[in-house]
């Protein structure tokens, strides 16, 4: 549509529309696995992808505020 590659893979685009549930209780049993609170996950995820260029600091920003 843009005339350029799009920035995500079609398959990506694909899978998300689908609701995928995790249940941990194996990895808990077998492994003693504790999940930890979702926020951290979410602060985590977006420091990543401030770090490798994918989202500028001022947008990274505003996005923990709004998760918070």
């Amino acid at each position: 549509m843009l005339g350029k590659e799009p920035g995500i893979p079609i398959e990506g685009v694909r899978i998300a529309q689908h609701k995928m549930f995790v249940d941990c209780a194996r990895s808990e049993g077998e492994l003693g696995f504790k999940p930890g609170p979702v926020s951290a996950a979410l602060e985590r995820a977006v420091r990543w992808y401030e770090a490798n260029g994918y989202v500028n600091p001022r947008r990274a920003k505003r996005i923990t505020r709004a998760a918070a």
